[in-house]
């Protein structure tokens, strides 16, 4: 299973309760200054549109210094990507899940299974890929 955490921004996140909602979750971790980080969005961005309804996205700064402001701005360069949970740092759960790189992505299922992780960019077909496992995951 896939360690829960809680983040208090103007409203709370947690990871329990997308499967409360019986929905999976994509668990991005990334940094502003990443260049890779870039790349999988703009990817990503191209065809979220088509998922955000099924398959929740949380992106985590693994870069502690990054608050909500600078997330927020840079949120904003990725069109279709408007409804991702953008996360400043916290280092429990940096921790928690061993984040050594960006681009480490988890695709966790409905009932809060780890069904996929690793890192790296991803094509766009490799997006629909993953994002289409997760929405057909039970």
């Amino acid at each position: 299973l896939a360690p829960d955490f809680e983040i208090n921004l103007p409203e709370k996140v947690t990871l329990r309760s997308f499967s409360e909602q019986n929905k999976p979750v994509l668990l991005y971790f990334m940094a502003t200054w990443c260049p890779h980080c870039a790349n999988d969005f703009a990817a990503l961005s191209e065809i979220y549109p088509s998922y955000q309804d099924d398959v929740p996205i949380i992106a985590h700064s693994l870069d502690l210094k990054e608050k909500e402001t600078l997330l927020n701005n840079y949120k904003k360069r990725y069109l279709g990507l408007e409804s991702m949970h953008l996360l400043p740092g916290k280092e429990s759960i940096l921790r928690s899940y061993g984040i050594r790189y960006t681009t480490t992505k988890y695709a966790i299922g409905k009932d809060g299974t780890i069904l996929y992780s690793g890192s790296g960019e991803l094509s766009k077909d490799q997006w629909k890929v993953l994002l289409e496992g997760l929405k057909n995951s039970q």
